[in-house]
């Protein structure tokens, strides 16, 4: 199947805009897109404020730096911590020059003098609380970030009284699907509970709809250490789309070896 010439890569995750689209970590504040087609290139849909569709066509690597103002880098303002930035492909008016463009704007990036023509997001970048690049890997359209530990941690929390919304914009882009790690664990000796999760802002003003939930969860205080699920989810309209709620008031007893808490860590994205 074809778009606009373009080969429909949908089945290995990536929006039909684009194909051949190769992303790597390349530093701290770098990624690198490397051609990957079944002809060694790139082709990506852009499009200019008049509406002018052209087939850009990318034939060696290029990179996108944070540290870098204008094409190449930033559209505007500096590198921040704690940030989630879209990646665009750029070219010039005569549909060459292709290069990459971060910006925070997932529709409306500030495009350089001389680059009129833009795509949409093609990949998406998560900068750290220490401004670093979270580090990745892309499988076939789909990012996997590789980092041990809890940089990609969403929330750690006790919420029970009303739905408790998630912001996931920082580790995903919006309208994508995310690969989730979520672990439960009540310090109850006696009390049975649950954590419910949903995906849909509408079902905010419910507590009886769900979309998945960590189902009776009764340990001691230095039991079992809670738990685990993983699972693959769409966000529905924008990466702050993720409510958790416990059904009761977990027991919270400090000092414990596994403190009652809901944890929540994003391990990678898809675009829709």
């Amino acid at each position: 199947m074809k778009f606009n010439g373009v080969n429909d890569n949908s089945t290995q995750g990536r929006r039909n805009t684009q194909s051949g689209c190769k992303f790597s970590h390349t530093d701290a504040a770098t990624i690198t897109m490397t051609p990957d087609g079944v002809d060694t290139y790139a082709r990506v849909i852009v499009k200019n404020q008049g509406g002018k569709i052209n087939s850009a066509m990318v034939k060696s690597a290029i990179t996108c730096a944070l540290t870098t103002s204008g094409a190449g880098g930033l559209d505007t303002g500096s590198e921040a911590v704690d940030t989630g930035y879209y990646v665009f492909l750029i070219t010039d008016g005569n549909n060459r020059n292709s290069r990459l463009l971060c910006s925070l704007s997932e529709t409306s990036p500030t495009l350089p003098a001389g680059y009129p023509f833009c795509s949409a997001p093609i990949w998406f970048i998560s900068n750290n609380g220490d401004g670093d690049i979270r580090e990745f890997i892309d499988v076939d359209g789909r990012c996997y970030y590789t980092e041990t530990g809890d940089t990609a941690l969403l929330t750690m929390g006790v919420a029970y009284s009303g739905w408790t919304v998630i912001d996931a914009s920082v580790h995903a882009p919006n309208n994508s699907r995310v690969w989730l790690k979520t672990y439960a664990h009540n310090e109850s000796g006696s009390d049975w509970n649950n954590v419910i999760i949903h995906f849909n802002d509408s079902d905010a003003s419910d507590g009886t709809y769900f979309t998945i939930k960590h189902g009776n969860v009764i340990l001691s205080l230095s039991g079992n250490p809670g738990t685990q699920l993983v699972f693959e989810h769409g966000l529905v309209a924008n990466a702050t789309g993720i409510y958790y709620k416990w059904r009761t008031d977990p027991e919270v007893n400090p000092g414990g070896s596994f403190p009652t808490n809901f944890s929540m860590w994003i391990k990678g994205w898809t675009l829709k």
